[in-house]
């Protein structure tokens, strides 16, 4: 190639490239903005403002509107300000119609500027129309928010620097704080990222909460909309009251979503609020509704206290109402004491009121207090709240305290109310452990416990703990009804039981336990210990696998004066190392005097339900007539004396709501509920009789061969519901329940040993907790001793406070005996039970009681489980016991009876002749045992009768039937 030819060549190729070079240039350059694609673009394009945009930059805008069909479209504007007003003139103009303008996005020309992509809240609502575009909602310029702060017309929340302005607001020490009026409403129009907003509110330690301090606390109402709150982080070691809130008072939240928050803090620490609090002794009020936490991390520093989903801490007198809210399994909660999944914990005077709630997050508390609800609580009522995250008590370690309280729904409360509730966790922790509830332990030394009632609850949930656990409760004292546990109960010592492990005093009627108890220590397959109370209607299907003292079907250890009715052990009870192990009782009764003091401790229940009706009392319902009653009140799923939800409850959330412009919604709130209430009821019970019949169905024993199984399987589980439909039956307004608790108590007085001695004005033969009114004089009298036992609390301050009127105490029955009275003889009764479990134990085994204590008495029980040949198949009884009317159907049984006492009658009483065994004290029988003749001294087949012989074939026997708590006497 010539020279020419060459310079031609690269004369060319230059020009080439330069044309490819300046096409891409062209394309380097920014496109003009694509014109919307959505339905809405008109021609109006004009909007103007004062006051509202004066601290933005000129320049080009990008607004986000929400149409009237919740669609969000945007509009890419220009924006000028002249002489204070400022004009916003939109690229593609909008059609008639309404409009949320949302917020506006824009680059700021800020040199020192961290964030270069702003984005600025605005709020106004737009009306377009063929005249033009107009602003339906006002603007207050004392705060920057559009809306005028009312329930009709909330101030607007539609972007990040929202928050950051009213955060600012309730946070100013100045003279602005008072620019915003207390009361004040908020609603949120959006969604929100915080992750920007947090770091601009404090660069080293993050978000800086909404009402920073106690004596500055957001006191108003926020409505989130469903809107999401995405990116709060916030971590201030050495801060309480942390949370998107920091501290709140007499405010209303709701319809809010937190997701994806990380927050830590010292104490009073929550995704929601750190902490509630109230003015000097007001009852201040704040709701908390529909809101929701997921995929958030709440933790607090070592020794935290008060650290849950929601709400961390709960002050003294506050009063909170919480329904509808969740925490999801995507969520951590940890802390020290007083860990929750909802709400940490509630302090002393503290009141709350929860319904409709559900935890699915993992909980863990290093101390005290863990729950899927609620970790610690002072008054509580709690409505079909469920649990299904894994709740991490602590265990303490060596030489340290022992760590309490660790349950599905709360993990330690005072006076409480537990109804319609269900657990699908995992528990473990150390004392106190249970599926819907861990303990109500007041003082360790005095055993001092608060009271509570539950009704309609279930657990299916594994249960691990050291000490003092129960499928449905660690350790209380109060009212069990209608509740079931499905799931496997392990205990390394103390107290355990499907349903409780360690009743101090109280009921329990209406129950089964389905789930396997494991322990070394006091074990029953309903309660570990009773000291003072009735187990009734009750049913075990767990097998006990146990190594200890005191081991039985029914109730471990049984005190001075309890009865067990109508119970039915299903299960293998096997304690091969250990000794009293029965299929109905381990041991019962318990000789010893009992002091003021010792009474005083077990009255705690009059006082603390009276410590939980004041609670509410104090805000008006002490003007319902008839005095104040505790109860549920629904038709076909509480027992008599109710448990009070209906018109207290609407009565209690239109004094919640007043506040707030919502009294009216009260009835609705309240109807629903009930509603959510009777069929969460309806579905457990329907649960709860599917498990008997399947328990049933799956029941197997070696009989004799003078024995059908079916006459167990069909004839006695029919027994058993018709005498469940009748307890539970409300179409007479509980006389069923009033009649049988009546009667309970009148069958133990007929044993001639309670020594009822009158003292002055505390003379109280009977304190009948269910339906049966305790003069509040009586009650304050006790409360003067309960005062030298009891250091702090609400309850006995609280007792001693009241005047007049009469006051319905919850529970099931005569949970507190001679209340007020010196008594020092046992008053137990085993009465109407059955055993149809295989027994296996050391010493003072039996087939019913392992060991029956002076003055006990078992009466017109069968068993028909089998033995290990060595031991009585009814009782090792002590002087002055009755075994009357029962009969033995069980085989390798030594005898009936083993006596060490005096003065013990045994009398009608039968048994399976095998093995030519020397039986004692019985008539042994070969056949017959289908015809009622054979039983001299019984009554049988008559309409009330408590024995029933089913079929008049071969194999047919004797079995529990029409309970004698039934008759009108």
């Amino acid at each position: 190639m010539n020279k020419i030819s060459r310079c031609f060549f690269f004369f060319l190729l230059s020009l080439f490239t330069l044309l490819i070079t300046g096409c891409n240039k062209d394309n380097d350059e920014p496109d003009e903005p694509v014109p919307p694609r959505d339905e809405y673009v008109g021609i109006h394009k004009i909007l103007t403002y004062l006051q509202e945009m004066r601290e933005l930059q000129e320049g080009e805008f990008v607004c986000y509107l929400r149409t009237d069909k919740g669609e969000i479209i945007s509009r890419v504007a220009d924006h000028s300000r002249r002489q204070q007003v400022s004009t916003l003139l939109l690229r593609d103009g909008l059609k008639e119609g309404v409009y949320e303008f949302l917020r506006m996005e824009y680059e700021s020309k800020k040199e020192d500027a961290t964030i270069r992509m702003m984005s600025v809240g605005f709020g106004a609502q737009l009306q377009v129309t063929a005249e033009g575009i107009t602003n339906r909602r006002d603007y207050d310029p004392s705060v920057g928010f559009f809306g005028a702060g009312t329930k009709e017309s909330p101030y607007i929340i539609s972007a990040d620097n929202h928050l950051l302005k009213l955060a600012k607001l309730v946070n100013d020490t100045n003279d602005e704080r008072y620019l915003l009026k207390e009361g004040s409403f908020f609603r949120q129009t959006d969604d929100i990222d915080m992750d920007d907003i947090s770091y601009e509110s404090d660069h080293k330690y993050g978000w800086r909460p909404i009402g920073l301090e106690p004596g500055l606390p957001f006191v108003g109402s926020y409505d989130g909309g469903g809107y999401s709150i995405t990116g709060l982080y916030t971590t201030r070691p050495n801060t309480t009251g942390v949370g998107l809130f920091g501290y709140v008072c007499q405010s209303y939240l709701q319809n809010i979503v937190i997701e994806g928050a990380s927050i830590g803090g010292n104490s009073s620490v929550a995704a929601l609020a750190g902490n509630v609090v109230t003015y000097g002794n007001e009852r201040a009020r704040t709701i908390i509704r529909n809101c929701r936490v997921e995929q958030s991390r709440v933790v607090s520093e070592k020794g935290g206290v008060g650290i849950g989903g929601l709400l961390g801490t709960i002050d003294g007198r506050a009063l909170v109402f919480i329904d509808s809210c969740s925490v999801d399994q995507e969520s951590t909660i940890e802390g020290d004491t007083g860990i929750g999944g909802l709400v940490g914990m509630g302090l002393t005077f503290s009141s709350m009121f929860i319904s409709n709630s559900d935890n699915h997050a993992s909980i863990h508390a290093d101390n005290t207090g863990a729950g899927g609800i609620i970790g610690l609580a002072d008054t509580l009522l709690v409505v079909t709240c469920d649990n299904y995250g894994l709740i991490r008590g602590a265990i303490s370690p060596k030489g340290e305290h022992e760590r309490y309280g660790a349950g599905g729904i709360a993990g330690g409360s005072g006076n409480a109310v537990y109804a319609g509730c269900s657990n699908l966790g995992s528990i473990q922790g150390e004392r106190g452990v249970g599926g819907i509830l861990g303990s109500t332990l007041v003082n360790v030394d005095e055993c001092i416990y608060n009271s509570i009632a539950m009704q309609s609850c279930h657990n299916n949930g594994e249960v691990k703990a050291t000490q003092y656990a129960g499928g449905i409760c660690g350790e209380a004292q109060g009212m069990i009804s209608d509740c079931f546990n499905q799931q496997t109960v392990q205990v390394t010592s103390g107290y355990v039981g499907g349903i409780i492990g360690y009743l101090p005093g109280g009921t329990i009627y209406d129950v089964s336990n389905f789930g396997t108890i494991v322990s070394t220590g006091k074990c029953g397959g309903i309660s570990g210990k009773t000291d003072v109370g009735i187990i009734g209607i009750a049913n075990n299907f767990g097998e006990i696998q146990a190594n200890g003292e005191c081991v039985g079907g029914i109730l471990g250890m049984g005190g001075s004066s309890s009865m067990v009715h109508y119970c039915s052990n299903f299960a293998s009870v096997k304690n091969p190392g250990g000794k009293n192990t029965a299929g109905l009782v381990g041991m019962i009764g318990d000789m010893r005097e009992w002091t003021d003091e010792d009474i005083a401790n077990i009255v705690m229940g009059a006082i603390d339900i009276v410590g939980g009706a004041i609670s509410f009392a104090t805000i008006g319902l002490e003007a319902l007539e008839g005095g104040l009653k505790l109860g549920l009140g629904i038709a076909g799923i509480v027992t008599a004396g109710t448990i009070w939800i209906g018109d207290a409850t609407l009565f209690t959330l239109g004094f919640l709501l007043e506040d707030y412009g919502l009294s009216e919604e009260a009835h609705l709130w309240s109807d629903a509920i009930q509603a959510k209430l009777m069929a969460k009821a309806h579905l457990l019970d329907s649960q709860y009789d599917q498990a008997i019949h399947e328990a049933m169905g799956k029941w197997n024993i070696k009989l004799d061969t003078n024995f059908n199984k079916a006459v167990i399987a069909d004839h006695f589980k029919a027994n058993i519901f018709q005498l469940k439909s009748f307890y539970t039956n409300q179409a007479n307004e509980g006389a069923n329940s009033i009649l049988f608790n009546k009667n309970v108590n009148q069958a133990r007085d007929d044993r001639g040993l309670l020594v009822v001695k009158e003292k002055d004005d505390r003379s109280l033969a009977h304190t009948i907790i269910s339906g049966i009114c305790i003069g509040l004089a009586l009650v304050v009298t006790v409360a003067s001793i309960v005062a030298t036992v009891v250091s702090a609390g609400t309850l006995t301050a609280v007792a001693i406070g009241v005047t007049g009127g009469l006051i319905a105490i919850v529970g099931g029955a005569n949970t507190i005996h001679g209340v007020c009275t010196d008594f020092a003889e046992n008053v137990c009764v085993v009465d109407q039970c059955m055993n149809a479990g295989d027994i296996t134990g050391g010493d003072n085994t039996a087939g019913l009681v392992g060991t029956l204590e002076q003055n006990c008495r078992i009466a017109n029980c069968i068993n028909i489980g089998n033995g290990n040949g060595n031991s009585p198949a009814f009782a090792h009884i002590h002087s002055n016991t009755e075994v009357e009317n029962c009969l033995n159907a069980g085989m390798s049984w030594k005898k009936v009876v083993d006596t060490t006492g005096e003065y013990e009658t045994v009398t009608n009483c039968y048994s399976l002749k095998n093995n030519n065994e020397s039986l004692g004290r019985c008539t042994p029988l070969e056949s017959g045992f289908n015809k009622a003749s054979t039983y001299h001294g019984w009554s049988i087949n008559e309409k009330e009768s408590p024995w029933h012989i089913p079929e008049s074939t071969e194999g047919a026997f004797p079995i529990p039937y029409y309970s004698q708590m039934q008759k009108e006497k």
